[in-house]
């Protein structure tokens, strides 16, 4: 029996109880929100950002540390924007490599 029969075979049996993923896991669909209701939370600043330098998430700290009233202001800029010289910019790229490590 092969890995897809196996899921065809769960899908079925689900279909017939009348039960989805989510309702078999329902702690799937609530992580995002304890993860993001975390993140606001923090006392330190928080940003995701895709391969291309470009913010896709801030925390509610970061937004109050650039001074700025909302988080839509700072997403979709690039990362590059928020420092005001390339050596601040490589300064808080070693920092956060640091603190990773």
């Amino acid at each position: 029996m092969t890995f897809s029969h196996i899921k065809r075979i769960r899908g079925k049996k689900r279909a017939e109880g009348g039960e989805t993923e989510a309702q078999e896991k329902p702690h799937l669909e609530k992580q995002p929100d304890k993860l993001e209701w975390k993140a606001d939370s923090a006392v330190v600043g928080l940003i995701t950002m895709d391969f291309d330098g470009t913010l896709r998430y801030v925390n509610t700290f970061f937004v109050r540390m650039r001074g700025c009233c909302s988080a839509e202001e700072l997403l979709d800029r690039q990362v590059s924007e928020l420092w005001d010289s390339p050596a601040e910019l490589l300064q808080a790229g070693r920092e956060c490599r640091d603190f990773a490590s």
